[in-house]
């Protein structure tokens, strides 16, 4: 890029700058490939594999084989959350060593917010999922073979 200072009408100055080349056609881009000499213009698709998901597929796998034995009970709950409508997945056996990863993947196959919370009333983990989601979270569980209760 070149700098050039130039007067206008009302003898102000005035910097223009200007490509190396005279040719207009030329991509405005091309100054950036002196900073990034790896990428080269024009090829917007990478070839590479890229893994947008944290947790492996081998791991999600993994994580829905471990509960294949348990029951899921699914409910709908309103209390002590200012009038807004949430999703709790609870089971009996509290010692479920995944429970945050079965969350996120549950909130990234669903599209929704949630987290892992303590059940108050009987100090077990539950995982909390934000709007009512008990059919659409019924058909993923029971995709992967898992029994499901409503309540």
């Amino acid at each position: 890029m070149k700098k050039k200072i130039s007067k206008n009408a009302a003898n102000e100055d005035k910097i223009v700058y200007s490509s190396n080349s005279s040719t207009p056609d030329e991509n405005p881009f091309s100054v950036l490939k002196s900073f990034f000499p790896e990428h080269t213009l024009g090829s917007d698709t990478n070839n590479d594999p890229v893994e947008t998901s944290i947790i492996e597929p081998e791991q999600k796998n993994d994580i829905f084989l471990s509960l294949k034995e348990k029951t899921i009970y699914i409910s709908k709950s309103k209390s002590n959350r200012s009038g807004k409508t949430v999703t709790i997945l609870k089971w009996k056996d509290a010692n479920e060593p995944n429970l945050s990863q079965l969350a996120r993947l549950i909130k990234t196959k669903l599209g929704c917010g949630g987290g892992v919370e303590n059940d108050e009333h009987q100090n077990k983990p539950m995982i909390v999922l934000q709007g009512d989601l008990r059919e659409r979270v019924k058909s993923l569980l029971e995709s992967h073979h898992i029994k499901i209760k409503l309540s």
